[in-house]
């Protein structure tokens, strides 16, 4: 039987753009493609009112799939687009 909490293997995507909360990059099959960050489904509509609000999602965050957990986000220019988090947690919703 295997272990559920055993490590996913990753695939490497490259990122294209992030903002807003909305990460935009280069799937393993050479398609972009736009994501929401993780855990944003996981939040009460309070906590993700103050997160639309200090512009950490869109508004229109239900449109998007949730970064998928087998992905490994690469960020070749971290000096330009700055260090980018895929998941959402309340330090962030609560800074």
């Amino acid at each position: 039987m295997e272990n559920p909490r055993q490590r996913v293997k990753q695939h490497e995507v490259y990122l294209v753009s992030y903002a807003n909360g909305v990460i935009t990059c280069i799937s393993p099959t050479g398609q972009v493609e736009e994501y929401i960050k993780r855990n944003v489904h996981k939040y009460s509509k309070e906590k993700l009112d103050k997160a639309i609000k200090k512009r950490l999602i869109p508004k229109n965050y239900k449109i998007y799939p949730k970064f998928p957990k087998e992905y490994k986000l690469i960020n070749e220019e971290p000096a330009v687009l700055g260090r980018v988090y895929v998941t959402l947690t309340d330090s962030q919703i609560d800074s």
